[in-house]
Formats: structure tokens, C-alpha cells, sequence
């Protein structure tokens, strides 16, 4: 389940600046909200990535680093 933060406007400001180029962790970070929640809130608004396939396998391998190490790592070795 998607939790939202009690002032949409973070959220707002955060998606605002993703499409401006801000990476999704910046967002999120920005956004107060997990990293794939953003990904599922920006799927939902019809916002596609600005796929970058370097910046993707960093972001998946820091989104798994705490719970899952060797998969973070082995995802940088691809």
C-alpha cells in the first residue's frame, strides 16, 4: 500500500522535479516516500521513466542494498 504524506505538495514538488530531472531516488528522498512507492505513484499519474539502464541498476541495487547485499552487489556486476 502507498502511504502519501499528510502535505501532497512534497509529493507534488518531488514528481515536479523527476520530470525535470531529478533521479527517482532524489525524488523520493525528496518526497519522503520509499523508492518503488514513487515508481508505482508515477506509474498511476502516467509518467514514464527516463530510462538510463547505468542509473537504473544503481538505483534497484541501493533500493535492495539494506535487505539484500549480495543481490545489490551482483546487480552492479551485470
Amino acid at each position: 500500500m502507498i502511504k502519501i504524506n499528510k502535505n501532497g505538495e512534497k509529493l507534488n514538488l518531488a514528481v515536479e522535479l523527476y520530470q525535470k530531472g531529478d533521479t527517482l531516488e532524489k525524488a523520493a528522498e525528496r518526497a519522503d516516500v520509499p523508492l518503488l512507492d514513487l515508481i508505482d505513484i508515477l506509474h498511476v499519474r502516467g509518467i514514464s521513466s527516463k530510462f538510463n539502464l547505468e542509473e537504473e541498476k544503481l538505483l534497484l541495487s541501493n533500493a535492495l542494498r539494506q535487505n539484500y547485499p549480495e543481490i545489490s552487489k551482483k546487480i552492479l556486476e551485470l
